[in-house]
């Protein structure tokens, strides 16, 4: 209970996503989970929930997540293999820059 605000707070964001990817839950083929909040039940149930998928996949690591998308868009862009078509949707939730200058650089950001 002292975590239910918290845990509130989760389903909104996966929403978000599916809304912004214009997609339908029926669409999502597999859900893979990366990253340290995924060991906590509620959230790998609010994460079922949402996204209507009887099991979540947990066999990547943050590294491979990103080669293996890496990977599957480089594929797709080759005439050599031939993929099942999906979408790659870049989306940040907030800016992300570096002040070079307050590095003691030029100042270039």
């Amino acid at each position: 209970d002292a975590s239910k605000d918290l845990f509130g707070r989760v389903g909104q964001p996966i929403k978000d996503a599916i809304a912004a990817a214009n997609v339908s839950s029926d669409d999502i083929h597999r859900v893979e989970v990366v990253g340290g909040g995924w060991r906590i039940p509620k959230i790998q149930d609010i994460i079922l929930a949402e996204t209507g998928k009887a099991q979540l996949q947990k066999t990547m690591n943050a590294d491979e997540a990103f080669c293996f998308g890496a990977a599957l868009y480089a594929a797709s862009l080759s005439t050599a293999f031939r993929l099942r078509k999906f979408g790659v949707h870049d989306m940040t939730s907030f800016p992300v820059s570096i002040d070079i200058d307050s590095l003691g650089g030029g100042g270039v950001e």
